[in-house]
């Protein structure tokens, strides 16, 4: 036991090495178990723990495998003085097994610390915690098996031909994994989108493996070329940087797996970042970027709340859509389009266009003006004549609208020659507005009406609703959406000095001939959500169509989604009213909406009391099969940037010795060390760049194999799909930093060796 102790703290960079790989295998695996992904984003899960398992027993060999080459003389010195293939076994694997034993606890007390930072940011707490821990466990014995195999293969080899591994077996292992990862890419990319699921979650650590190898041959074949070139040329330093790289340096696999973990951190940014906008994305369209309230009456009712509480239209804001599950070509909602820059403003952000400005643009001007009024007596008079079928009395009828969404109608009979009407309006006593003045007959159906009528005077309790007198009497009429779309123009209408003059050839119509107020457009003005293509003519509320023109486009729309359109509810409310069932009516406010209100959209019976935010919803979607998802393939990412960190460590502190000694071989043969000096910048300058080239060439490549196949989550009709395809400016921002740090810190340790390199060093060698 104290050899092994002795052993340890002669090699604290091997044994930083390999506590850490095992420490973040157990760490990442406790994460991947604590917070598993259901259903169909299961597999990203599995994939994340065979990944894991994979980085860990490769990075393990590596690291226990230079150690052994490092130890080559002392293996062959124990089986000259006897040691059996038991005891020497049981003598090189006591070292690393110690090692990793206390890194699996290290890990485990960091995989419950990370447990414990994930539940306080809002993730579930586990179910079982046994689980856990025997997951966490089970990594710990995969490290250690790996060990004790590297071990046992090193003992057979010392007693076979005194060598420690052979090249030849390496290098067919190099061939035999990169053609499985090549095999992997393709296969991927032949996958169509959710197809393979398995493949493709694999294929970002393909890419790492992939970036590894080909890096570690390309610094082998430079150095090749490079003997042949600066073989008889006077450039010593190159030379001498060649040979170290043909000659299968360990620095070479320091700056490969330094290659591999920028691979993997290319992907992990890519993952965080595909995951941040998909979940800003969402949280847009469940809640347009602000507070949301669900209201249980219908869109129109809702929009006359709304308007009544925040007359000044700064807080509130009601949006309409359709139910989910209705064919996706008719997907349709309606929103106070006129508040959207008031009340969105800066908090729509989803998307990358300018649809918020078009938006704001299209709908500057407030159409909403209603001629509101209350229970009383109502008065008109009408001149003109008016011709209809006898036995059947013509009327004229106030269609009214309450807050409650429900119809309140009003009539009052016709004389054949004009005269003063007279009726009485009930049932408004909280106000209405007025929807239509219909003309029509007794009769259900047909309607039969011809004749010129001019109305003087409308008034309902004294206030002027249509005429020659009063505000509105300036005010525009046109016919409503059924009676302009049957033939032969069975209405006009115009304003005069006059009055409202009324033109009637109305001949078989199903429905009363009506006029509406300014207020309702005939053409419906829409905003289209990504490439929907929008029909000539489009439905309301209710399934009627008419006319549309399309106004902006945006990526996103919020309560529509991807695919459908938002039409402006002030435009179609006073013409729509039978509301499809299931549709989903809600309340935009903004954060800083004043208590009061809030309190009198509460007193139109919307619940306020808790209100639907983004951060809900994010939240919400962390604990989400593709939440859950992102965060085992952010934890894969992870562990293998540090796992590859850390063979790069090791690689490194092996290669040291090497060169130490080359340098003082120099020394002694009095060459000045400003050869040894251009000798390093050289060597450094190329592994740097092959390094992050290749790193960069495989993420490159990997991303054109599954740019159409690699998603967390599938788009539905409606909602955006996850991509994770890598983006080539999320790998310079890492590759060219890595680059810069890695090339400096190789240099810094290189001009340290150089300074201590003294010919002593050859002396004890040799007696070693």
């Amino acid at each position: 036991m104290s050899r092994t102790l002795r052993a340890v703290r002669a090699a604290p960079t091997r044994v930083l090495s390999l506590g850490l790989t095992c420490a973040f295998v157990v760490a990442g695996t406790s994460c991947v178990v604590a917070f598993p992904a259901a259903g169909d984003a299961r597999t990203a899960t599995v994939a994340t723990l065979l990944g894991i398992g994979i980085a860990g027993c490769l990075a393990t060999a590596s690291i226990v495998s230079g150690s052994l080459r490092e130890q080559a003389s002392d293996i062959r010195l124990a089986a000259v003085r006897g040691y059996g293939r038991g005891r020497m076994w049981r003598w090189l694997v006591s070292e690393p097994l110690l090692v990793v034993t206390v890194g699996s606890i290290a890990g485990l007390v960091v995989g419950a610390a990370a447990i414990r930072l994930l539940v306080s940011a809002g993730h579930e707490r586990p179910d079982s915690s046994a689980i856990v821990a025997l997951s966490a466990v089970g990594a710990g014995v995969v490290c250690a098996t790996t060990v004790a195999v590297c071990c046992r293969f090193a003992g057979r080899m010392a007693f076979s031909d005194g060598s420690v591994g052979t090249p030849v077996w390496r290098a067919s292992a190099e061939c035999i994994a990169l053609v499985g990862c090549a095999w992997l890419l393709v296969t991927a990319a032949s996958a169509g989108l959710g197809e393979s699921p398995m493949i493709v979650a694999l294929a970002p650590l393909a890419a790492a493996l992939a970036a590894v190898i080909v890096s570690g041959w390309l610094s082998l074949a430079l150095g090749a070329i490079g003997i042949r070139v600066f073989a008889r040329t006077a450039d010593m330093g190159r030379y001498l940087a060649v040979r170290r790289l043909r000659r299968t340096s360990t620095l070479a696999l320091a700056f490969a797996a330094v290659a591999g973990a920028v691979a993997m951190a290319v992907f992990g940014l890519t993952v965080r970042q595909a995951d941040a906008q998909w979940r800003d994305d969402v949280a847009a369209i469940a809640t347009g970027g602000v507070d949301t309230y669900d209201s249980e009456h219908t869109a129109t009712a809702t929009f006359l709340a709304t308007r009544a509480a925040d007359p000044d239209g700064r807080w509130l804001m009601t949006i309409e859509g359709s139910p989910t599950d209705i064919d996706p070509e008719t997907y349709n909602g309606f929103a106070d389009l006129t508040r959207w820059e008031r009340v969105l403003g800066t908090s729509w952000h989803a998307g990358s266009d300018d649809a918020p400005t078009a938006v704001a643009r299209a709908f500057r001007e407030d159409t909403w003006n209603p001629v509101v009024v209350g229970d009383g007596t109502m008065h008109a008079t009408i001149d003109g004549d008016l011709r209809w079928p006898s036995g059947d009395r013509p009327y004229l009828n106030l269609s009214l609208l309450r807050p409650d969404g429900e119809i309140v109608s009003a009539g009052m009979p016709i004389p054949e020659h004009g005269g003063d009407l007279h009726g009485r309006v009930r049932g408004c006593s909280g106000g209405c507005v007025l929807r239509k003045l219909q003309f029509a007959t007794q009769a259900d159906a047909p309607v039969d009406l011809t004749g010129r009528l001019v109305v003087r005077d409308l008034t309902v309790g004294g206030k002027p609703v249509a005429g020659a007198r009063g505000p509105d009497a300036g005010r525009t009429w046109s016919p409503d959406r059924a009676t302009a779309a049957a033939a032969g123009h069975p209405i006009g209408v115009r304003g005069t000095s006059a009055g409202l003059e009324v033109e009637l050839a109305a001949h078989g119509l199903t429905d009363a001939a009506a006029v509406v107020p300014s207020s309702a457009h005939l053409v419906r003005r829409v905003v289209a959500a990504g490439t929907t293509r929008i029909p000539d003519r489009v439905g309301g509320l209710d399934p009627a169509v008419a006319p549309s023109e399309v106004v902006a486009r945006s990526e996103i729309l919020p309560l529509i989604g991807t695919h459908g359109y938002l039409g402006n509810l002030a435009d179609i409310v006073l013409d729509s009213y039978d509301e499809p069932a299931g549709s989903r009516v809600r309340v935009l406010a903004r954060s800083d909406t004043p208590a009061s209100v809030l309190a009198a959209l509460g007193r139109h019976g919307v619940d306020t009391g808790h209100p639907l935010t983004p951060g809900h919803v994010s939240d919400e979607l962390a604990d989400s099969g593709v939440g859950r998802s992102v965060l085992a393939w952010c934890v894969l990412a992870a562990v293998v940037a540090v796992v590859a960190v850390s063979v790069a460590i090791h690689a490194a502190s092996v290669a040291r010795p090497r060169t130490r000694r080359d340098d003082a071989a120099l020394r002694s043969a009095h060459v000045p060390m400003s050869v040894a000096a251009s000798s390093a910048r050289y060597e450094v300058g190329v592994l740097s760049v092959t390094s992050i080239l290749s790193a960069v060439a495989i993420a490159l490549v990997t991303w054109w194999c599954t740019r159409h196949a690699l998603v967390l989550a599938l788009p539905g009709p409606f909602d955006p799909a996850v991509d994770v395809s890598t983006r080539g400016g999320v790998a310079a921002v890492v590759a060219v930093p890595t680059l810069l740090v890695t090339a400096g810190a190789a240099l810094l340790v290189r001009r340290r060796d150089r300074v201590r390199a003294r010919p002593e060093i050859l002396r004890r060698s040799a007696e070693r």
